[in-house]
């Protein structure tokens, strides 16, 4: 998509404009995109900012001081493939010490669900656990996981899409062995029984199914005599009343289901998943991870494409711990009374920019931290995507965090830049907070694997990676993907892409502090 770039007339950022062109992301050829392409247009976005303060309003948002003395730096500690690991999206350090990834195995020739443990003190798979280091079950479909979490026994609840469909496994743990229980399907807007109404055919006449996708879970602590698992997923609307207008569209959704079966939490919107569609304008809504706070709040990352003019925008969303949405957060939608608890944005619209939010993490002080990638001419012309991180606050993004509430990632111009399979290509597919509230953001620079360090108030750490803030893995062409902090504190680990040509991921650990 050809791009007609002018200087930023608004103020909000400084951007440098030129005519570029942008090509949006994808993940292999089996993964779902990560976006459409982008529209041109010089109109900006007409949003309603809230201007009463509600009387439970957020915390106010931190202050742009440095830091008092300077920061742990975090340091590279090992590298190595995982041989047969197709795309493990999802990453996590388990009160073992050990390091846990979900993806998927082929295993004679059938692509299956896997998990792998990777041992904390040799950083290399340990082929004691399951069958050659990976414990795999299938589903039917082409399976790919993008998380897992660890339950308070020692088991796992992991999750996969497949087939249409959005899938939790449980990994049992009874003393050091693990089994894979059934996996089952969520239910989300249509039940299979319903799929005969959907109201789609393809090109050659044949019904379609409504299908979802899911990006990613969070365990919710909030209680702690019952477990329970927040799904992020996006896909078919809710289905109409007879006589109603079948939408078929995408639409965000949020389930919370309890980890003892995976059923339909009772007191979590009155046991049904939450739907939401971004800005009520009835367009594809692209949800991607999320957090659950201490208190059982959820915040759902993603974006959305609003056409010509406002383009792609990112798309926060907060619900209370019952499930509803929290109308004390959210801005800039065309009506804060018709979108409680979301947010639209894009700093980058008046130079024909988009931004997108595949992540997002919540600091100490209140802000809320997203990463994803977009289009941004931050200091230079955009070339490709640039990575994006923002800060946000209940009410509008925080001008104290970045350059006016952003920053940008770019490797235009940069030394050693332009050799990368797509040259100059820079995303943001994931992010974890440390104790300090730095984040650790991982994907890609310049189309190769890297971690980059951000200090708390949005740029880049140069404490850290010889001064840059952030350390790129050049002989690995597939971006990262998953990144994780270990329960202390003191590990981080990223995993990348893979592909059915070539299934093997690359993961990396480092360590907070030499």
């Amino acid at each position: 998509m050809r791009y007609r770039s002018h200087i930023l007339a608004s103020g909000l950022l400084a951007l440098v404009a030129a005519t570029t062109s942008v090509a949006a992301c994808s993940d292999d050829t089996t993964a779902t995109p990560d976006s459409g392409t982008v529209p041109t247009g010089t109109v900006p976005p007409t949003n309603t900012v809230p201007t009463t303060v509600p009387t439970d309003a957020a915390p106010p948002p931190v202050d742009a001081t440095p830091d008092a003395a300077p920061a742990v730096p975090v340091v590279a500690e090992s590298e190595g493939l995982v041989s047969g690991a197709l795309n493990p999206y999802g990453l996590l350090w388990a009160s073992d010490g050990n390091l846990y990834m979900s993806g998927a195995k082929l295993v004679g020739g059938d692509r299956q669900l896997a998990v792998w443990r990777i041992d904390k003190t040799t950083n290399k798979v340990d082929k004691t656990f399951g069958t050659d280091g990976a414990i795999t079950v299938p589903i039917d479909g082409d399976e790919t996981s993008y998380g897992l979490v660890e339950l308070a026994d020692g088991s796992f609840v992991v999750q996969a899409a497949a087939g249409g469909k959005v899938w939790l496994a449980k990994l049992t743990k009874t003393g050091t062995t693990y089994t894979f229980g059934t996996p089952q399907a969520l239910v989300l807007g249509w039940q299979d029984s319903e799929f005969a109404d959907w109201p789609v055919t393809n090109d050659a006449g044949v019904p379609q199914t409504p299908q979802y996708q899911s990006w990613g879970i969070a365990l919710d602590k909030s209680n702690a005599a019952a477990e329970k698992i927040v799904v992020f997923a996006f896909g078919a609307p809710a289905k109409v009343a007879v006589g109603g207008t079948q939408r078929v569209d995408n639409d965000r959704w949020v389930a919370r289901v309890l980890a003892s079966d995976f059923s339909h939490d009772p007191a979590f919107n009155s046991g049904k998943p939450f739907w939401a569609d971004a800005d009520g304008k009835g367009l594809p809504d692209d949800a991607r991870r999320g957090i659950v706070e201490a208190d059982g709040t959820i915040v759902s990352a993603g974006y959305a494409n609003f056409g010509v003019g406002p383009s792609i925008n990112v798309v926060l969303i907060r619900l209370k711990p019952d499930g509803t949405p929290d109308s004390t957060f959210g801005f800039g939608t065309t009506s804060a009374a018709a979108s409680p608890g979301q947010t639209k944005f894009n700093p980058f619209v008046s130079a024909q920019g988009a931004a997108e939010a595949y992540a997002v993490v919540k600091q100490s002080g209140g802000r809320y931290v997203t990463t994803g990638y977009g289009k941004s001419n931050f200091d230079v012309a955009t070339q490709e995507n640039d990575l994006l991180t923002f800060g946000v606050n209940r009410d509008g993004v925080d001008p104290t965090f970045g350059r006016l509430g952003a920053w940008a990632i770019q490797s235009e111009g940069k030394t050693g830049a332009g050799t990368g399979a797509r040259p100059f290509r820079d995303n943001g597919r994931d992010l974890a907070i440390l104790s300090d509230d730095r984040t650790v953001q991982v994907g890609c620079w310049d189309d190769k694997a890297a971690v980059f360090l951000f200090d708390k108030n949005g740029k880049l750490d140069k404490g850290s990676f010889g001064g840059e803030g952030y350390k790129v893995y050049p002989t690995h062409g597939f971006p990262f993907f998953k990144v994780a902090v270990s329960p202390d504190g003191k590990r981080i680990a990223a995993s990348s892409q893979s592909t059915t040509a070539d299934p093997s991921s690359f993961v990396v650990t480092l360590k907070v502090g030499n």
